[in-house]
């Protein structure tokens, strides 16, 4: 058996009922793809059906995957879910009615969906002349003239003779030139069937919409919110390990049983489960394009086509197209012929898992006919970035930090990467290695770049900048207000921060985004968000953090006025004596109100300048650095330290002597066994000590 290799390609049929398509893609596969028995009995495609077709390649036989849809109008429901991820159209054209009114739907939806490539056929060749089928000829070319099809090959076949069918393949093989596709995105498997197989249980198919998958990875199932295991796969009729964005697939699931599981469903990446809540997935931002002639009414209801899935929704248009010149779209007595492209809101009756840059296909209920498509700006996974803003940017080959500033409309201080993850359709761990030292993207929001990480956060440069000074400001303030303060407490900075927000309304913003901006903008300053700002102002050198309390670099408690006088009056009492301890008492008995030198003593506290060693009791911070400088000497010298001999070593009587070990007990300094202390860390009786070489057991 000759090697075969997978192409990442999907050709899928378009045409008119009875033009043929099944039977030319028997000629080309030698697989019949109308496999239920109304559709054998009544010669007639009702649902979709799959084939592959092997092609020449340099290095062996190619297998593509081939989707043959009904062309049936009643079937169109069928059809589009069958045009998932197709790479090229083979468009069936009978030689005797030529081009049909579903040519021209089949055609309209190729365009609406992104379709680039195709390959025209002529079917019954036998049954016309030569006349006839150059008359369809010219019909096509007229037909592609100024569309992305334009310059497509035109063959004609016949399925009975065989005719032009090598040909045909040929071309086929042409048209399928590899193409780069892009696996790094979310894994999304569209499902067409789902059914049980004895022994193995769960298998869907479908077309890999984006991203891979590969054998024991795990999946969630859109809408469900089930997850599933994959246990094994199988491409085109081949085992595989892994399958990719543009192919074939058959799963073998476990966790889900096949009767809960259905078309219309999707079997998606874990990260995607946000997406399981109805209230992040009726809701979506879309550029939209209609038809000529459409009359589309601003809050009709629609059927929007997606993946294998269709689903009623209301169309609320905005002012203005894709490119920003102005239209008067949206009035309720329908649209001009000319306007044809806009940007507005789909609002979706049942949940979809759609993401930014997926293409959906419209249909008018009430005249059952196709009237658009769009392609996919925002889902609605958060109401500030989802504000029904008509973006600046077009959605296609913008970079990365255009498409942020474009989501964020300047204005925001920043979104979780996750949030920004799933908004724009970009996995995290890829989006996170766009951010690189220098340009718009940086690690750090060091001011030259546009956005930068900050923490688990993904933010504006410039708002951060904003952010910084505001806080600054605040602590310049505050230290102004209570100089013998050592620091501020960071809840007190994040309410001032924040202070501004309270008078404003989210209405008032949502009705104008230029009214409010930096109200609005600090009122989405979460408390862990702040506290990242804070690390990075640390780091960068402009503030100081002494446990909960942060204050400025250059901020040096001091007192004035009369509070200076107590402190001075404070510190002479404690350096009266060497190792002496206070009580507040003592500070009470100070020529000063009670009050103030108690508040004054609290700073001194809050400083460092006094410790306090137990309730009650209080020695100068350079006494108690000292006896940790003394104690520590000696462990280290001579081994684990008696109350006695640190009694001695002070100079002091032994209740304080004892109570200054409690309190470096309590610090962490030292550790108590029995009558001894050592130091932590060096716990003799865990064998040898570094102890000048003294063995204890």
């Amino acid at each position: 058996m000759p090697h075969i290799t997978r192409i990442s390609a999907v050709i899928g049929t378009a045409g008119h009922i009875d033009h043929g398509k099944t039977s030319l893609v028997r000629a080309l596969t030698g697989i019949d793809t109308d496999r239920l028995k109304e559709e054998k009995k009544r010669g007639l495609s009702i649902d979709i059906g799959f084939a592959y077709l092997d092609l020449d390649g340099a290095g062996g036989a190619l297998r593509a995957a081939v989707i043959d849809v009904p062309g049936h109008e009643r079937f169109i429901k069928n059809m589009l879910s069958g045009t998932t991820g197709i790479d090229m159209a083979l468009f069936v054209v009978a030689a005797d009615d030529g081009i049909m009114p579903q040519t021209l739907e089949h055609f309209g939806i190729c365009v609406l969906l992104g379709i680039k490539r195709a390959v025209f056929a002529i079917t019954k060749r036998d049954m016309a002349e030569e006349a006839r089928i150059r008359e369809v000829e010219n019909a096509i070319l007229k037909l592609i003239k100024g569309t992305a099809f334009e310059g497509s090959v035109i063959q004609p076949v016949s399925s009975v003779t065989g005719e032009g069918i090598s040909s045909l393949k040929k071309l086929i093989e042409k048209a399928l030139a590899p193409r780069a596709r892009d696996n790094g995105g979310f894994f999304r498997l569209p499902i067409d069937r789902s059914f049980s197989v004895p022994g193995f249980g769960t298998v869907v198919t479908g077309t890999v919409a984006s991203g891979s998958i590969k054998k024991g990875d795990r999946a969630v199932c859109f809408p469900l919110g089930k997850e599933a295991r994959v246990r094994g796969l199988q491409s085109l009729f081949m085992e595989a390990d892994e399958v990719n964005a543009g192919e074939r697939a058959a799963v073998n699931i476990s966790g889900i049983s096949h009767s809960g599981i259905t078309r219309g469903c999707v079997l998606a990446d874990p990260a995607l489960s946000a997406f399981s809540s109805p209230a992040n997935t009726r809701r979506v931002d879309c550029f939209f394009e209609f038809l000529k002639d459409a009359k589309i009414k601003n809050n009709a209801i629609l059927t929007v086509h997606h993946f294998t899935q269709s689903v009623p929704a209301t169309i609320r248009l905005k002012g203005g197209t894709p490119s920003g010149s102005r239209t008067p779209l949206g009035s309720r007595t329908g649209r001009k012929a000319d306007e044809r492209r806009a940007f507005g809101r789909l609002i979706l009756k049942k949940p979809m898992l759609m993401l930014r840059g997926d293409r959906f296909i419209l249909r008018d209920p009430a005249i059952n006919a196709t009237v658009g498509g769009g392609v996919v700006h925002l889902p609605g996974l958060s109401k500030e970035l989802n504000s029904f803003r008509e973006p600046v940017l077009p959605l296609e080959g913008a970079e990365l930090h255009e498409l942020l500033a474009s989501v964020f409309h300047g204005k925001a201080v920043f979104f979780d990467v996750k949030t920004v993850s799933l908004l724009l359709n970009i996995r995290e761990d890829v989006l996170l290695k766009s951010f690189e030292s220098k340009g718009p993207l940086s690690r750090t929001p060091s001011g030259r770049g546009k956005f930068a990480i900050m923490g688990s956060s993904i933010a504006s440069v410039d708002r951060v900048e904003k952010l910084k000074s505001d806080i600054v400001k605040t602590l310049s303030d505050l230290h102004a207000a209570s100089p013998a303060e050592a620091g501020v407490k960071e809840d007190q900075i994040f309410k001032a921060v924040r202070a501004p927000s309270t008078t404003f309304h989210r209405q008032e913003f949502m009705r104008n985004t230029n009214v409010g901006s930096e109200k609005w903008c600090w009122a989405r300053c979460t408390v862990s968000f702040f506290k990242e700002c804070l690390d990075v102002m640390i780091t960068q050198g402009m503030i100081k953090r002494d446990g909960k309390a942060v204050a400025l670099a250059g901020h040096c408690p001091r007192a004035a006025g009369q509070d200076a006088q107590i402190e001075a009056a404070v510190m002479a009492l404690f350096q009266s004596g060497g190792f002496t301890a206070r009580s507040m008492d003592e500070i009470r008995g100070l020529a000063f109100k009670p009050e103030d030198a108690a508040r004054v003593f609290g700073y001194l506290v809050k400083r460092g300048v006094v410790v306090k060693i137990k309730e009650g009791v209080y020695m100068s911070g350079k006494a108690v650095n000292d006896a940790k400088e003394r104690l520590c000497a000696h462990i280290m010298e001579k081994g684990p330290i008696k109350a006695a001999e640190f009694r001695d070593i002070l100079g002091v009587g032994r209740k304080l002597a004892i109570e200054i070990l409690e309190y470096f007990d309590r610090e962490r300094v030292t550790l108590r066994q029995g009558d001894l202390r050592v130091l932590r860390g060096l716990n003799p009786l865990r064998g040898l000590s570094p102890f000048k070489g003294r063995e204890i057991a």
